[in-house]
C-alpha cells in the first residue's frame, strides 16, 4: 500500500497541466451546469452529481470531485469554477449517504472506494470526457483521490490534486495521544449529518428519489455517526490499538493507552 501511495504521490501535481498548450493568460471558457445527474452504483443506489461543461473545447480532460459536504448550495459547495473556465469538464458527486445521494455514509470505508471506481470510469465515458481523467478537492474530498487510486480500473486517472490531505488518519485526526479527539470529531460527524438531512437538490423533480435519500441519511446518522461517538466516549469495543486493529474491551484510557504501547513496542512522548 505504502508503495502504490508513493506512487500515486509522484504524480501530485496541479490538473492544469494537462490543460492544451497555449491556454495561459487566455479569456474564460464559458461553460454550462447540469444539475442532478443521478449516477448508478453496482448495487443499485444512485449518487447525484452535477456537471460543468465548457461550451468549447471538449472532448477534454474532466476532473472528478468526490464530496460529503454537498455539491452545490449556498452553505458549503464543492464545484470550482476555475476547471471549466480553464476548459475542464468537471464532474461533482456528493458521495453514498451524503448530500442530495442515496445510501448510507461509511466514511472512507470499503463501499465507498467501490463507488469510486465506478465514478472515474463514468468521468471518462462522458460525451464531452476525452478519457483523461483528475481528481481535485479539499480536506475529505483530497483524502479520497489517495484511496480511489489505489483501486482497480480507475486506469483514467492521469493526475490527482489533494489540497489539505492527512497524514496519519490515527494521529492527526481522529485518536491524537491515544484519546478521541472530541474537539472536532462529533462536531465534523454533526456537520456532514447536518448537511445530509437538507432536502436534497432535486426533491422537487424526483420526489421519490429524495425521499428514500433523506430516510437513509436520518437512519444512518443514528447508526453510524451516533454509535460511533457513544462507542468512543465511553469506552466501547471498537476502537483498535493502532496496527492492531482487533476489537479489545476498552476500560481507563490510561490503561488502553499502556496496552497500545505494549503491543507496538513503543510508548508515545
Amino acid at each position: 500500500m505504502a508503495l502504490r501511495l508513493a506512487k500515486a504521490a509522484s504524480i501530485v501535481g496541479t490538473v492544469l497541466l494537462l490543460a492544451a498548450p497555449g491556454r495561459a493568460g487566455a479569456e474564460p471558457t464559458s461553460y454550462s451546469v447540469i444539475s442532478d445527474v443521478r449516477i448508478a452504483m453496482s448495487d443499485g443506489v444512485l449518487l447525484d452529481s452535477d456537471e460543468y461543461i465548457p461550451t468549447t473545447g471538449c472532448p477534454c480532460p474532466t476532473i472528478l470531485v468526490q464530496t460529503p459536504y454537498r455539491k452545490s448550495g449556498a452553505a458549503v459547495a464543492e464545484g470550482n469554477p476555475i476547471f471549466p473556465s480553464n476548459g475542464y469538464a468537471m464532474i461533482v458527486v456528493d458521495v453514498r449517504g451524503t448530500g442530495s445521494s442515496e445510501g448510507m455514509w461509511d466514511s472512507f470505508g470499503a463501499r465507498e472506494q467501490q463507488d469510486s471506481v465506478t465514478l472515474v470510469q463514468f468521468a471518462a465515458s462522458r460525451p464531452f470526457s476525452n478519457g483523461v481523467v483528475g481528481l481535485a478537492g479539499v480536506s475529505y474530498s483530497a483524502i479520497n483521490q489517495l484511496l480511489t487510486v489505489e483501486q482497480p480500473g480507475t486506469s483514467a486517472v492521469k493526475a490527482i490534486f489533494p489540497i489539505v490531505p492527512m497524514s496519519d488518519a490515527y494521529r492527526d485526526v481522529t485518536w491524537a495521544g491515544g484519546n478521541q479527539d472530541a474537539g472536532f470529531i462529533p462536531l465534523w460527524l454533526g456537520l456532514v449529518n447536518g448537511l445530509a438531512v437538507i432536502p436534497a437538490d432535486d426533491a422537487m423533480s424526483q420526489p421519490k428519489i429524495a425521499l428514500n435519500a433523506e430516510s437513509q441519511h436520518a437512519l444512518d446518522a443514528v447508526e453510524f455517526g451516533g454509535l460511533v461517538v457513544l462507542d468512543a466516549a465511553l469506552g466501547g469495543t471498537r476502537r483498535c490499538c493502532r496496527r492492531h486493529c482487533r476489537p479489545i474491551p476498552i476500560r481507563p484510557t490510561t490503561a488502553r493507552s499502556t496496552r497500545c504501547a505494549r503491543r507496538s513496542g513503543t510508548s508515545r512522548g
